[in-house]
């Protein structure tokens, strides 16, 4: 998978740690928290980065011992996936992962995970599960980039396949496997890059207080690039490329929202939300994705949740996908109790600042859903 290693590059800590601790030959980090969210995935970034740099030239195995954990989300643990192959993969190193986790409806996944082979001893196998694994109820591909709509149509069809086979109603899987394949197309248009994609659906969960049945459907859509979800659209703003009436209404939009901009809704955050918008685009070619409303799909899909956590990260900021902000006025999408996106700057309930600097685009979308026995 290209340009992972940027992911260690663009998160190098201001200090490295004073001791690293050996133990029988290898270099052993432990964890102490036993929530474990993307504020841990940055400790441990920033601890690799001092081995990377101490022991450069010999390549001292190393043991990773999380204890027992509860994974923030699933876009917490395919980042520790991810770790754990550019260390392998791309640096040479012998990692081992130890963890305990008591899977949820937003985690379940964790038990297909390509964690489970990272001991040492399987690393070709644990390699193989983080390309590719479509087994019982996971979906795990990564996706070279391809400048095309036949790979991504085909892709669209294999997830509603999929979906269909684990028991997710029609209309549903149609809409997941839109957005899916919408945030693949973003990928490769945006950054030229290719895109890893991790689906569960989750056994049956009862709830408190309920006869109702409930199962999970997590997604995490990842790609690495120098390039961020609003650059693109930046660029094309500010430079004045081929604007036409709907870019020239953004053009104005960002005019109007730089008074806005402070620590806590920053210029990025102006141009995610833009590149949100209906038919905007930061390339001036034809779009390969079909533009079909891809916030809107989302709120749709969270409407339907009896829960749902949705958010995307980039660079150093968060967008979070709460339905609730996201219904047109006039075509346009505001991320804001006004439902304005012209007039007022976006709600802070869904801008914010990532734990990790991200290289590229990540995104975590869970839906709850009530399934019939």
């Amino acid at each position: 998978m290209e340009n992972v290693e940027l992911l260690f590059q663009k998160n190098f800590p201001k200090t490295f740690p004073k001791k690293i601790r050996t133990k029988q030959g290898a270099v052993v980090y432990e964890n102490a928290d036993k929530n474990f969210s993307g504020i841990n995935i940055r400790r441990l970034v920033y601890f690799l980065e001092g081995v990377l740099r101490k022991y450069n030239k010999i390549h001292v195995p190393i043991n990773i011992i999380l204890g027992d954990v509860n994974f923030e989300d699933k876009l917490t643990y395919i980042f520790l996936e991810i770790i754990w192959y550019v260390m392998v993969e791309k640096y040479d190193y012998n990692v081992r992962i130890q963890f305990r986790c008591r899977s949820s409806i937003h985690i379940e996944g964790i038990k297909y995970s390509s964690l489970i082979w990272a001991n040492g001893k399987n690393t070709e196998r644990c390699k193989a599960k983080f390309y590719d694994d479509i087994y019982q109820t996971h979906f795990r591909k990564v996706l070279a980039y391809n400048n095309g709509d036949d790979t991504l149509s085909k892709t669209m069809g294999d997830i509603t396949c999929y979906l269909g086979y684990c028991g997710i109603e029609q209309s549903c899987a149609d809409d997941i496997s839109e957005v899916v394949s919408e945030l693949i197309g973003n990928a490769w248009e945006h950054a030229n890059t290719s895109c890893l994609v991790d689906i569960d659906v989750t056994s049956l969960y009862g709830k408190e207080g309920s006869t109702e049945n409930y199962a999970g459907i997590n997604i995490a859509v990842v790609n690495f690039s120098e390039a961020l979800f609003g650059n693109a659209l930046k660029h094309r703003i500010l430079q004045n490329k081929q604007l036409d009436h709907r870019y020239k209404k953004v053009a104005e939009a960002y005019i109007y929202h730089k008074k806005f901009f402070d620590d806590e809704y920053t210029e990025a955050d102006f141009f995610n939300i833009a590149s949100f918008q209906h038919k905007i685009s930061g390339s001036v070619k034809k779009s390969i994705t079909g533009g079909t409303g891809l916030t809107k799909l989302i709120g749709s899909l969270e409407k339907r949740s009896d829960a749902h956590n949705c958010y995307m990260i980039s660079g150093t900021r968060a967008l979070w996908f709460n339905h609730e902000f996201l219904e047109y006025n006039d075509g346009w999408i505001g991320f804001n109790e006004q439902n304005d996106f012209f007039g007022s700057p976006p709600s802070k309930k869904v801008i914010g600042a990532s734990a990790i600097y991200m290289p590229g685009t990540a995104f975590n979308l869970n839906f709850v859903m009530k399934q019939e026995v």
